[in-house]
Parts: C-alpha cells; structure tokens; sequence
C-alpha cells in the first residue's frame, strides 16, 4: 500500500547512515581509517556545502 503513495521510502532513496567516531578513536587518529572503511563498503559521504545551502548567513 505505501510503495504506491512513498516509493521514496520503500527504495531507500533518502537513507543515511550517521557515522560517529568517539574522543578516543580522534584521540588515536582513526578517523580517516574509518571513513575509508565505511566508503569501501559503498557509502559515500554528503557535500559538505549541502546542509548549508538551507541556513541563513
């Protein structure tokens, strides 16, 4: 019933995935490593400039 009213939401076209790294995995300078990992696997990280095209200067 709701592939026909949000075919958006059963695609998983607006899926995100939120990717945290805890203090000490900054600390041991992992973040990289990480980020590498997750893309790896087919994620790929958002523009950076894409939640600011909303804001207000």
């Amino acid at each position: 019933i709701f592939a026909n009213l949000f075919p958006a939401a059963c695609t998983g076209a607006h899926e995100r995935t939120f990717l945290a790294v805890k203090p000490d995995g900054v600390q041991r300078r992992l973040v990289g490593e990480i980020v590498r990992r997750f893309e790896r696997k087919g994620f790929k990280r958002p523009d950076p400039s894409a939640g600011l095209r909303g804001a207000a200067a």
